[in-house]
């Protein structure tokens, strides 16, 4: 064990937190492409899909191993606590847990019921075992210290709210990444200056391995997606880091008064998509584990963005609500809460209002589209035409007889796919004609 001094400790647990899984990642994925692509095990383009060719899945799988031998080698070199030991054990024993259960998932498909089931064990373990609560309400609406067991209850809620609101945000290239980078370099920083070895080993490690992801992820030639492995993973270690920082927050040396409004400010896309996408399937009576295309980030792809751009965007409004809400740290908890849900919907629908102005709405993206995915059409209609279209309008004229088709099954057919794109051009010659 090496005996770093208090000051070499810190700086040198986060450089090498950031460096050493992205550099695991760099060897490991290659692998995992090879041997996705040798057993076939890839995600086929259905129709909810946003990709046209089958893509590596398992994306996931290299996040958990990179973490994981990242956070066990430097916890033994750098001398943690045993309760500090303890905490990192419960939260790999969480992860393991949903790292199986979304392997599982992303191979066969499990039921709602059964994830839900792996989720609460891996919360319990955090919450009993390490005891990772949320103590208090820190006077917001005038509630205070909470009872151990309604503490409890509620750490277990939001544990099982955010893992499932980063599953559902996971539906474009780099968005569930970068909304976790953004989350850990907001909080790492802090874990740092309050000298806690642990949360600053497990936010700066989650950089590292989800900045490796990434690389590939956004590649154009080495692509490949997480899936219900990596997503299921990373909520519950961004709900883990997000309830320990609000703990650190009311007994650190360092702490900002804005502690609860700025987790809601982090944690503000997947929190309000959630909710947004859930009351709609709850007014269309629907189920809400339905998937559907009703996602933020489906409508900025309806303005004709693309992956990178809608992720963009939706990260500079995070940023921004951020930023707000630590310029205005000093005003009263309860004004920063109505700030921070009154400003939330507003930064995010910010795009939309700026595309209405300048004469652009967006498209009612079809829920049964084709299997052959929008941008894909796109595409290829660019390159038969020689231009980039920008609208995609003109794909609501496309009309597939989708009736029979699971929602699972891809066409591969070669025939139907040069029908569908076929349909597609003519729409697309008809909506230029008259646009």
């Amino acid at each position: 064990m090496f005996d770093l001094t208090p000051v070499l400790k810190a700086p040198v647990l986060a450089l090498a937190g950031l460096a050493i899984p992205f550099l695991v990642s760099l060897k490991i994925y290659p692998i995992i492409i090879y041997t996705v692509r040798t057993k076939n095990l890839m995600d086929e383009p259905g129709a909810r899909s946003l990709h046209g060719n089958k893509v590596p899945t398992m994306g996931g799988v290299g996040l958990f191993i990179s973490f994981s031998l990242t956070s066990i080698l430097l916890a033994l070199v750098t001398g943690l606590s045993q309760w500090e030991l303890l905490k990192l054990l419960s939260v790999l024993a969480g992860s393991m847990i949903l790292f199986f259960l979304g392997v599982k998932d992303d191979l066969i498909a499990l039921a709602p019921s059964k994830k839900i089931v792996g989720q609460v064990l891996a919360a319990i373990l955090v919450v009993f075992l390490a005891d990772i609560r949320i103590e208090s309400f820190f006077g917001l609406m005038g509630v205070g210290i909470l009872p151990y067991w309604v503490s409890a209850i509620f750490t277990i809620l939001i544990f099982l709210l955010l893992i499932n609101a980063y599953n559902l945000i996971d539906g474009i290239d780099g968005l569930a990444g970068t909304i976790t980078l953004i989350t850990c370099a907001t909080f790492m920083p802090f874990f740092f200056l309050n000298g806690d070895g642990l949360l600053l080993l497990v936010s700066s490690s989650l950089i590292g391995a989800t900045t490796g992801f990434l690389f590939f992820n956004l590649s154009a030639k080495k692509r490949l997606f997480m899936g219900d492995t990596g997503s299921l993973f990373m909520g519950f270690l961004v709900a883990f880091l997000g309830v320990s920082f609000l703990a650190v927050n009311s007994t650190g040396n360092f702490a900002v008064s804005s502690g609860p409004a700025l987790v809601l400010a982090v944690l503000s896309f997947p929190l309000l998509d959630t909710m947004r996408v859930s009351v709609i399937r709850i007014w269309n009576k629907k189920s809400l584990f339905k998937a559907d295309r009703n996602h933020i980030h489906h409508r900025l792809l309806g303005l004709g963005l693309k992956h990178f751009q809608a992720t963009f965007i939706i990260a500079l409004m995070n940023l921004m609500l951020i930023a707000t809400v630590l310029i205005l740290n000093e005003l009263n908890i309860q004004v920063q809460l109505i700030m921070v849900l009154g400003l939330a919907p507003i930064y995010y629908f910010l795009p939309f209002a700026i595309a209405y102005t300048m004469g652009s709405t967006p498209v009612k993206m079809p829920v049964d589209m084709p299997v052959i995915a929008e941008e894909v059409v796109v595409d290829e209609i660019g390159s038969r035409i020689k231009e980039e279209p920008t609208p995609i309008s003109f794909l609501e004229k496309v009309d597939v007889p989708t009736e029979g088709m699971h929602e699972k099954t891809a066409i591969t057919s070669s025939a139907e796919r040069a029908k569908i794109l076929e349909k597609a051009m003519d729409a697309f010659k008809k909506y230029k004609s008259t646009n």
